[in-house]
């Protein structure tokens, strides 16, 4: 995210590895910052 947090295709990556793990606050997290993004962007 640090090289391109506007990249759809890696949020979504994230939030899927997170969740897979088993890390599911991680993943919460994820979606919000995904969310604040797309907010951000006006979608």
């Amino acid at each position: 995210m640090a090289v391109d947090r506007y990249r759809d295709e890696l949020w979504k990556l994230l939030i899927v590895a997170a969740e897979r793990a088993g890390h599911h606050a991680e993943a919460g997290s994820a979606r919000r910052a995904y969310e604040a993004v797309l907010e951000e962007l006006g979608v």
